[in-house]
């Protein structure tokens, strides 16, 4: 972005649970930009200690208009924000729509570990990024190659504690926020219940997993279903699924009636789920309900990417896992919309052909897709690893500074499906 400091002013809504907008707003403060930022809850104030904070206590329904004020008052030219699809921000991002206002949305990593996402015209199903294959080989003979680097792999133990001292803080602040909701579906009170009950149980869940893995044949093909968690707003807002078992018993369907009769399908869960529904007695119901109850296999523990590798092709609604089994070369199909869901990675045909007929990724098409999606929309770094943080401060400012700020106009923010661009 360019311009000086004199002209550019920041204003940060809701982050992620971590310290990293907080770094953020203090790199760009120390660069001499005025930095504001907008707390929904008491988790948002212990997350930021720089001045300029303004406490929001309203209802969602006056956020537009108080919103709008304070886009006029600051006079912002630049809007951080965590995630598009929480219902402040799609209100926040409406209203800017139009104006000389650059946006910025942050989000976990498209590649993962050693990378977070930051886009202009929205993420994941809103994102921007083109989904022809021979408009991204073009963009790319001009970009270098960005393979290696430091890694940042996330510490679970960080990720954990800074989310249970903010929802702390959001819970011990309610007299000053109580008009505030969270986003999510499930209160991550009841959660973490639900992980300290998985903690107590994870030996007997990994015998299980260990006893299902044998059931499968030697040399067996199988396919994979790597499970997102029911409250991700890629299954809510970018699937016609809006929920896990839907997704779960189409797939077994399919399976049963198109999938080869000496195939097996792998059912994993996400290493994020709390244990609130019993996933494992789903699949089994749906599995006996489509006739093949012998042939499915559900996992709560097993090397992820060692199945990916070893599937004879992946199965997913949009997770980030078809990226990385797109990486080791296995065939993959997208239930939902996905930004790597490009003619040339992945099966076209549906689901019921790709049992029989799942083809490999195209590799060059591949490399180049790595390429534009890094340059696009990748800052390398983590949220949850302390040089990770510093990493991505470092290649944000450097991406807001370096690069031309667009009005919204021009990058048209107006959250357009992925799937209708290109």
């Amino acid at each position: 972005m360019r311009g000086g400091s004199a002209r550019r002013r920041f204003l940060f809504l809701q982050g992620n649970t971590s310290s990293y907008f907080a770094k953020l707003g203090e790199a760009l403060s120390a660069r001499g930009y005025p930095v504001h930022r907008v707390n929904f809850n008491g988790g948002d104030m212990l997350f930021w200690s720089l001045p300029g904070a303004i406490n929001y206590g309203g209802s969602l329904s006056a956020w537009p208009s108080f919103f709008t004020n304070i886009l006029d008052r600051l006079r912002v030219t630049d809007i951080v924000l965590f995630g598009d699809c929480r219902p402040i921000h799609r209100q926040a991002i409406k209203i800017a729509q139009g104006r000389p206002v650059n946006l910025h949305i942050l989000e976990e990593g498209y590649l993962r570990p050693n990378w977070i996402t930051l886009e202009q015209s929205g993420t994941n199903g809103f994102s921007s990024l083109p989904r022809d294959p021979e408009e991204i080989r073009r963009i790319a003979e001009r970009l270098p190659d960005y393979a290696g680097g430091a890694t940042y792999p996330d510490k679970f133990a960080r990720r954990a504690v800074e989310d249970v001292l903010y929802h702390l803080a959001r819970v011990a602040m309610f007299w000053r926020f109580p008009r505030y909701r969270f986003h999510a579906p499930v209160d991550p009170f009841v959660e973490y219940f639900g992980w300290i009950f998985r903690t107590v149980i994870r030996p007997y869940a990994r015998m299980k997993s260990r006893r299902a893995l044998r059931r499968l044949p030697p040399n067996a093909p199988f396919f994979l279903l790597p499970m997102q968690l029911d409250s991700d707003y890629q299954v809510r807002e970018h699937s016609h699924f809006t929920r896990i078992p839907p997704a779960l018993k189409e797939v077994i369907g399919s399976f049963a009636k198109h999938a080869t009769a000496d195939s097996w399908l792998v059912i994993k869960s996400h290493p994020l789920d709390c244990g609130l529904t019993n996933w494992r007695h789903v699949v089994r119901d749906f599995a006996a309900a489509a006739g093949v109850e012998d042939r499915v296999v559900y996992l709560d523990h097993d090397d992820l990417a060692g199945l990916v590798r070893d599937s004879q092709g992946l199965v997913t609604i949009n997770s980030t896992v078809g990226a990385l089994a797109l990486q080791l070369g296995r065939p993959v199909i997208a239930l939902g919309t996905a930004i790597y869901d490009i003619a040339g990675l992945t099966f076209q045909h549906g689901l019921d052909r790709f049992w029989r007929e799942a083809t490999l990724p195209d590799p060059e098409l591949l490399a180049a897709f790595h390429r534009v999606l890094i340059r696009r929309c990748l800052v390398r770094g983590s949220f949850f690893n302390k040089a990770g943080v510093a990493s991505a401060v470092a290649g944000a400012v450097d991406r807001f500074e370096t690069e031309d700020a667009r009005p919204q106009l021009e990058i048209s923010v107006g959250i357009e499906p992925l799937a209708s661009l290109g």
